[in-house]
């Protein structure tokens, strides 16, 4: 994103994360991992699309090591905050 952003522009990413609250992680791994594919598999009629989703996230870096990734190349001011109790993480950054 850096690369093809003009010098000083913005750059934004809302990634989907793992919690990190006591108490809640759990229960948002059970609904992502469980219930969502369940439900993509009703209402999109895809489930192997919602079953991908969160494995995908499983393996995704944590928000402070994305934010350590968009330093290196170059962007900054790299600012995250997490929102949805720790589940959505938006990234922000400078070119």
């Amino acid at each position: 994103m850096r690369r093809v952003s003009r010098p000083g522009g913005r750059v934004v990413a809302l990634e989907i994360t793992q919690t990190n609250l006591p108490g809640w992680a759990p229960l948002f791994r059970a609904y992502f991992h469980h219930i969502v594919p369940w439900v993509g598999a009703i209402v999109g009629g895809d489930r192997e699309a919602y079953t991908y989703l969160p494995q995908s996230v499983d393996r995704f870096v944590t928000p402070p090591a994305l934010a350590a990734l968009m330093e290196e190349v170059g962007l900054r001011g790299v600012k995250y905050r997490r929102v949805g109790f720790g589940t959505v993480t938006i990234h922000t950054g400078i070119a």
